[in-house]
């Protein structure tokens, strides 16, 4: 599975209170912080947990923040996934809320409706892509439980249903994969 990468970056207007303003930002969707003499890293670590993490925000992640010359932020933003689903396919999201960022740091402008409909379309695609799965994982246990009848023997119904499983997790993810890249 890809992670998502990205970098961007945007000429700031005024950088008198730019780091108040990206540790606002940041803080509210409650990441942390690292910082040194020229770089900003806002990060999300990953846990066992992450599967069932809805929101994409929460994923691990990584948004390194530097400014250059000519009042010039740099952003490389990496997101590693739940697991289960391709970052790839919440582009959209993590785009937003890059410009979001960019927005409020420009023009101080509200990003918390944006970003939480944002955050909503991609939890709802979450549900959709893990309903998918389940399809596959119902499919495996009619055709596991034909298999097990035929060598009666429950050991190759529950490996189909296994195989089904993620078959559909990995035909997804491809899917998903490939309907990004056409639009890359």
């Amino acid at each position: 599975m890809n992670s998502y990468q990205k970098k961007h970056s945007f000429t700031i207007e005024d950088s008198s209170q730019l780091k108040e303003k990206l540790n606002h930002y940041f803080n509210i969707y409650n990441f942390k912080k690292e910082e040194n003499s020229n770089k900003i890293v806002f990060y999300k670590k990953g846990s066992w947990f992450d599967g069932w993490k809805l929101n994409p925000l929460n994923w691990a992640s990584k948004i390194e923040i530097s400014l250059k010359e000519n009042n010039i932020i740099s952003i490389d933003y990496s997101v590693e996934g739940n697991g289960h689903i391709t970052p790839l396919a919440f582009t959209s999201l993590f785009e937003g809320f890059i410009l979001n960022l960019e927005q409020f740091v420009n023009k101080k402008s509200d990003f918390k409706t944006s970003n939480q409909l944002e955050i909503i379309l991609a939890k709802k695609k979450i549900l959709k892509y893990f309903s998918l799965v389940l399809l596959g994982i119902i499919v495996g246990a009619f055709v596991g439980r034909v298999i097990s009848n035929f060598f009666n023997h429950h050991f190759f119904g529950y490996f189909t249903i296994l195989i089904c499983g993620n078959l559909s997790l990995r035909l997804l993810n491809n899917t998903l994969e490939k309907k990004h890249n056409r639009f890359v």
